[in-house]
């Protein structure tokens, strides 16, 4: 099993431990999940292809999945392709197979899809991307011979990027995206090109041996060829983000467990209802299990968009009740804090007269 199609197995079996339901359509961004195309179809997923290579792009359609060509360099022109090839459907999730390794920016690409996640019921997203740490790289650059497998780059504008854990993470949360799960891809030896082939290196050497055990004492991820990770659209961290003197009034922070969806619905109405919009709600889900956090987000979904782009949904497990309302209180990013149980109702001016007392008394 090549390392490629390894990761997409990891990215479908994460899709599947998540919760996508029969009819969900996934949006494969750079072709990265084609080796899993037919499983997709046995699970009754959608699959919306869409990336720069034409090859792949026409076995794809050849094999009867709906594809477009755009590159993923280029987010705008990404997401239009997407949209389209949408056709009206919504997303149930987005899959970038290797992407963040190959394209000019990542980190643009991650921030614009993250606003655009957003907006469409805090969309999950599997991201790969291949651990450079991984033992076996370690040895080839030892011993001068680490020579990646596959053909480089056509375009020179471009560089594969090997990443190590903590870059890896720190890219995502810098650009927003909060980490729900993971599934990231073991094997003893990776593709052809990353491996050792060299008696004197392995394991049961003791030099091999002594290599492996440096390695394993510096942290985890010594046999991680590729890092799996689900994630949801969130708050980037302060390195990240600058000071916002046009920050939103408010931050409503509103837990819920999925169990009470009625009175939840009748807490996001009275909201929706605000005569000032200048607010957000940090809906915090503690300790709900997939389905019930699938039932919140399509609930979310059912606002008219001018509200429901204003509601960002975190997940928190573990703990009391304070715990979700301190987890949330993180993400907010209004000058002042409101906490609403989802049994809770406001008068349609609630904002409007915080707003006012806040003038009157700043701070």
């Amino acid at each position: 099993m090549t390392t490629r199609k390894g990761a997409a197995r990891s990215a479908l079996d994460l899709l599947e431990r998540y919760g996508l339901r029969p009819g969900d359509v996934v949006v494969d961004v750079a072709f990265g999940m084609a080796p899993v195309a037919e499983r997709m179809r046995e699970l009754g997923f959608g699959f919306l292809g869409v990336g720069d290579d034409p090859a792949v792009s026409a076995d794809l359609a050849r094999r009867g999945f709906a594809t477009r060509l755009a590159d993923p360099s280029d987010p705008e022109t990404l997401l239009q392709e997407i949209e389209s090839g949408l056709e009206g459907r919504p997303p149930g999730a987005l899959c970038l197979v290797g992407t963040l390794s190959e394209v000019r920016s990542p980190g643009a690409l991650l921030s614009r899809l993250r606003r655009w996640a957003e907006t469409r019921r805090a969309l999950p997203v599997v991201f790969t991307v291949a651990n450079a740490t991984h033992v076996d790289v370690v040895g080839s650059l030892l011993t001068n011979r680490w020579e990646p497998a596959g053909d480089p780059p056509a375009d020179e504008g471009r560089a594969t990027v090997l990443y190590a854990a903590a870059p890896f993470e720190r890219l995502l949360a810098t650009t927003g995206w909060e980490q729900a799960d993971e599934n990231d891809l073991v094997l003893e030896h990776p593709d052809p090109g990353l491996s050792v082939d060299d008696p004197a290196l392995d394991p049961a050497t003791p030099l091999g041996g002594h290599l492996a055990r440096v390695r394993d004492s510096a942290g985890p991820g010594g046999r991680v060829v590729e890092f799996v990770r689900l994630c949801r659209p969130g708050a980037a961290t302060p390195a990240d983000r600058g000071p916002a003197p046009d920050a939103l009034f408010l931050s409503v922070l509103l837990r819920t467990q999925g169990r009470r969806l009625a009175t939840l619905q009748e807490a996001l109405l009275s909201l929706a209802a605000q005569t000032s919009d200048d607010f957000e709600v940090i809906l915090v889900a503690h300790d709900a299990d997939p389905s019930a956090r699938k039932d919140v987000e399509t609930l979310v979904a059912e606002f008219h968009p001018r509200f429901a782009e204003r509601v960002r949904l975190i997940e928190v497990k573990g703990g009391q009740r304070a715990r979700p309302l301190n987890e949330g209180a993180r993400f907010a990013s209004g000058r002042y804090l409101a906490t609403l149980d989802e049994d809770d109702l406001v008068f349609a001016h609630w904002v409007r007269d915080l707003e006012e007392l806040a003038a009157a008394a700043p701070g």
